[in-house]
């Protein structure tokens, strides 16, 4: 083979003739060797759910909103996380994404208490609308309390003041609409 500037350049090709799908890979000074690709990225899994139903969270605690079950297949593998979350509130409500008990993906700035920490701020005020809020969180299933064996639970909360009401699938004001919130669960092999 030529080069673009026909540069003399040597290459050192290995001495067998490597196994099935293995590609010649360099050390960057001449020297080749076969290498087997990895599968790093590949998506291995999807788990989805879907809240169809209206809900009105009314106390000042942390109440499940969707929650969705994914059993991974390998310690190093990452879980991502999508939903969509339709919410209304007239004041302050949070929404909060948690890997079974813990709290995970929230904002830690503020001066605020940890039920103001989350991944958004339901606040419709007078427009009386459901909005749609949503996060996507890749999740490192071996840091934290590290995954083992089992099933993990992924769950959207909400919470609100205790002056107000957060609405999922709904507006404040009307229970006459229908709408949907999702949470999907993706394993990628890491």
């Amino acid at each position: 083979a030529t080069t673009t500037s026909n540069a003399a350049v040597q290459l050192t090709l290995p001495v067998d003739d490597g196994a099935a799908n293995q590609y010649l890979k360099t050390d960057g000074s001449g020297a080749l060797s076969w290498a087997t690709p990895t599968d790093n990225g590949k998506i291995l899994q999807v788990q989805n759910a879907i809240k169809t139903t209206h809900q009105q969270i009314d106390d000042d605690a942390w109440d499940d909103i969707i929650t969705c079950n994914i059993t991974p297949t390998a310690a190093t593998s990452l879980v991502l996380v999508t939903c969509s979350i339709c919410a209304s509130c007239s004041d302050a409500a949070m929404l909060a994404l948690y890997r079974d008990s813990a709290k995970i993906g929230a904002g830690t700035a503020g001066s605020g208490s940890a039920d103001q920490k989350g991944f958004a701020l339901v606040r419709d005020g007078a427009t009386n609308e459901a909005d749609i809020y949503s996060t996507t969180f890749l999740d490192d299933i071996s840091t934290g309390s590290a995954w083992s064996s089992g099933a993990i639970t992924y769950r959207i909360k909400g919470i609100a003041d205790t002056s107000v009401d957060m609405y999922i699938n709904r507006r404040s004001s009307s229970d006459s609409y229908g709408l949907s919130s999702t949470l999907t669960l993706m394993e990628v092999s890491g």
